[in-house]
């Protein structure tokens, strides 16, 4: 049987959820035990609880937190404890694809996770496809601060190192990039242009899909829109976020594609860029303040802390223990 994997990529508050509902009308499967809404999200957000956990405990593992600036040193992805995780990983994988030969999954943990992923698909023997998924930086930092209260620089130096580290590792393989607001603006052409760029074939229901996507996305989804001028004219963004957006912002137009030559050589010198400034300030204190072990999710609310599938189980065991008792949970 011909099993079908799509990834869902992006970072947070950057419309993930919005595309990840339309990959339905496509006849790609999201599975079953998914979030339910938020108040950060009262549409929800398509994300598979066992996804979810799987990726915080491997942020756990790397030392890090979704809104930590600092970048993985290549080492830990080697580390005993994330090698551990990724057959739970490929089983995951394998159980879902068994069940639903065209599955999707989102959480935009995974783009900061992406190695271990890459790994864990290799582990399984499947290649999946990637759906970048793309918004105005500008956007994404003001969500940011209205939801977490990150202030906007640190939100922009967030999303690049969100979606600049990791991208070039799919340089060869199958990756459509889609903005958010062109997606709102005029959704079928959006679907149709994935759909093509992914060679998903179309199902017999698209129609009717298509009708209920389209209520989908007219209930308010988009609070705030911001044009690339606005972006140019930031002072907080900085020169390499604007310019990793504008390049990205290219592919979801079709002005440039991703085998690119070009693209890839540019995008590999703002990796580098990236390394140089978040070298400049490890040490500075600058990353958070929380204690270690805590994940706030998509945001501070309480809908979202009490869906922590950890909070109130691990909190007061030893961190061994801890370990144990998750690795039992995402293994359910």
């Amino acid at each position: 049987m011909n099993r079908e994997l799509i990834v869902v990529l992006g970072m947070h508050r950057s419309g993930t959820s919005a595309v990840t509902r339309g990959l339905k009308v496509l006849g790609v499967e999201l599975g079953e035990d998914l979030m339910g809404p938020g108040a950060d999200n009262p549409r929800g957000f398509w994300e598979k609880k066992e996804i979810i956990r799987l990726n915080i405990l491997v942020l756990e593992a790397l030392g890090i937190k979704w809104d930590s600036l600092s970048l993985v040193p290549p080492s830990r992805w080697e580390g005993s404890l994330v090698k551990e995780l990724q057959p739970v990983a490929a089983r995951i994988i394998r159980k879902n694809l068994d069940r639903y030969p065209r599955w999707g999954f989102k959480d935009p943990r995974t783009l900061r996770v992406l190695p271990f992923w890459i790994g864990a698909f290799e582990l399984s023997g499947i290649s999946p496809r990637y759906l970048l998924v793309v918004r105005n930086p500008v956007s994404v930092a003001r969500s940011l601060q209205a939801r977490d209260r990150i202030p906007p620089a640190r939100a922009y130096l967030l999303w690049a190192v969100h979606v600049i580290p990791y991208l070039a590792r799919l340089r060869n393989r199958r990756l459509a990039v889609v903005d958010y607001d062109l997606l709102m603006d005029n959704p079928l052409p959006q679907l149709n242009r994935i759909a093509a760029q992914l060679a998903i074939p179309a199902g017999d229901g698209m129609a009717a899909e298509m009708k209920d996507y389209g209520e989908f996305l007219s209930h308010g989804l988009r609070h705030s829109r911001h044009t690339e001028e606005d972006l140019m004219g930031n002072p907080a963004a900085g020169d390499l976020i604007k310019t990793a957006y504008l390049r990205l912002h290219r592919l979801a137009r079709d002005e440039a594609g991703p085998s690119s030559k070009i693209f890839w050589r540019e995008w590999s010198q703002m990796a580098e860029e990236l390394d140089s400034l978040c070298a400049s300030r490890a040490g500075t204190g600058e990353d958070t303040g929380r204690p270690q072990g805590e994940d706030r999710a998509q945001g501070p609310g309480p809908s979202r802390l009490m869906r922590n599938p950890f909070n109130k189980t691990v909190a007061r065991v030893p961190a061994n223990a801890k370990w144990m008792v998750i690795q039992r949970k995402v293994r359910r």
